[in-house]
């Protein structure tokens, strides 16, 4: 094998179907004997419990979720603009601007070589990349939701994520 690399890989599951193709990137890394970490949700640190993949949380009072319902009420109490836009931040750019000092902490203990994002941690991760120069590798998903898609949009996003997606 090559020499062994140490990576960071920045992951939510918010998203059903944004997850999956990253988590098999991460455990074939691993298993090739890759130091790789992880800064991921709940549900992520779970799912890798049994793995040598180690994962930093998100803190319970910093997860997406409670961002995206936050970003629901405003949304439900704001006026649209002239032009039909509700003039509020987006959730996943107050959990990334929230969470960039815990990951920038992370990355100067952990000094990794590369980083790994999905399509939910995208913005966290170009945050990262112009404040660290750490070099970043976007794992598409590549799965479509829309009109004719193949899976239906609520199999791959939950109640609270939809309205994320409402002007797609």
């Amino acid at each position: 094998m090559a020499t062994s690399r140490k990576i960071l890989v920045l992951g939510l599951s918010s998203a059903g179907g944004d997850w999956p193709p990253l988590a098999a990137i991460v455990l074939g890394l691993s298993q090739r004997g890759h130091s790789v970490r992880c800064f991921a949700d709940a549900p992520i640190a779970t799912a890798l419990r049994d793995t040598a993949v180690v994962v930093d949380a998100v803190r319970p009072n910093v997860s997406l979720r409670s961002y995206v319902i936050r970003w629901n009420e405003r949304v439900a109490a704001a006026e649209p603009s002239a032009a039909g836009y509700i003039p509020i931040v987006t959730p996943l750019t107050e959990w990334s601007t929230d969470t960039l000092p815990t990951v920038c902490d992370l990355i100067s203990r952990v000094r990794p070589e590369v980083m790994l994002s999905q399509l939910m941690t995208v913005d966290l991760a170009s945050r990262i990349k112009a404040q660290t120069g750490l070099r970043w590798c976007f794992v598409n998903p590549a799965y479509y939701f829309g009109q004719h898609s193949r899976r239906p949009f609520e199999d791959d996003f939950g109640p609270y994520e939809r309205p994320l997606f409402s002007h797609c």
